[in-house]
Order: C-alpha cells, then structure tokens, then sequence
C-alpha cells in the first residue's frame, strides 16, 4: 500500500510536534487496518460491525489530527497577520518622521550650549575676579609689589572680559532666533 508523506507545518519548522510523534500516529493508523486485513484472512468470519468501528475509530483519529493541524496552521497565519500589521505601523511611524528637521534642531542646540558653556566660564571668571578684588582692597593693598601685579592683572581680564562679551552677543542672537524657529 503507497503512502502519501505528509509533513504539517509545525513538524516542517520542528516547533510544536516532532516527526517522530506523527510517524508514530500513522504507524497505529495503518497497524489498524493491517490488523483488520490479516485478521479477515486469518479469521474469515470477522464481524462487520467490528471491522466498521475500527475504521470509524482510524478516521476519526484522522479527523482529530486534521483538525489539529488546521488549528495550527490559523495560528501561525494570525501570527504572521500580526507581525505584518506590526511592520507596517513601524513603517508608518518612520516614513512620518521629518530626520533633516532633527538634525537641523539637534546642530541649534548643540551651538547653543557651545554658548552656555562660554557664557558659564565667563560668569565664573567675573567671580574670581570680584573675589580678587575683595581681597586686594582689604589684606594686599598694603603690600606694593601686589598692587602693581593686581593692576596688570584686573586691566588684561578686563581687556579679556570685553572681547568675551563682544564675541557672545552675536550668538546670543543668533541662538535666540533658533529657538524662536525650533518654538514657532
């Protein structure tokens, strides 16, 4: 007797059922209705019924391993319909994003914390300044070498302090007019 090979999709992949498990449903399958054939020759009397019940006992068997099979093969189909839709949403949410619109809004920002950060050692150097100064006019102001020194000290920073201020304020500007862009 020919036997068609019949492999579901699962054994195929080898995920859920192993080649062996359906091997082993066919052999009982088809033992039954060996069995059913030799008994007839053995036996020649066998009853009708019996022979009916083994059969209807073999198909429904089949019936149950279609079924199973079926029952698979929808699952991986709503899996794949999933994973589709899942791609063409990702797809979408992509195609919609402007990237030459962020990269123009990540350069601004970057200037403008370029300029922060000037601004910052600017602050912070104004500070020390203060500082010095606040010493010079109580403790060292009585020594005369430190006040020469001091004096060329405070007229370069502030020759230093003056060209930081003139170099900031046209980035200040122009930092300005990029956030009013990015905002509006």
């Amino acid at each position: 007797m020919a036997t068609a090979s019949y492999q579901s999709p699962s054994t195929h992949h080898g995920r859920s059922r192993g080649a062996s498990t359906i091997r082993e449903d066919r052999k009982v399958l088809f033992q039954d209705s060996a069995s059913g054939n030799n008994r007839r020759k053995k036996t020649g009397s066998s009853s009708t019924a019996s022979e009916a019940q083994s059969i209807q006992q073999s198909l429904q068997r089949t019936q149950n391993l279609l079924k199973n099979e079926l029952d698979r093969v929808s699952q991986v189909v709503d899996v794949i319909d999933q994973d589709g839709k899942l791609l063409e949403e990702t797809k979408d949410e992509y195609q919609s994003m402007d990237v030459s619109g962020a990269a123009n809004a990540l350069n601004s920002l970057k200037q403008a914390q370029q300029q922060e950060q000037r601004v910052l050692m600017a602050s912070v150097l104004f500070f020390f300044s203060v500082v010095f100064y606040i010493m010079w006019e109580r403790v060292l102001i009585k020594l005369p070498f430190v006040e020469r020194i001091v004096k060329m000290v405070l007229s370069s920073l502030h020759q230093f302090l003056g060209e930081l201020m003139s170099q900031i304020q046209p980035m200040m500007a122009l930092a300005r007019e990029k956030v009013g862009e990015l905002i509006g």
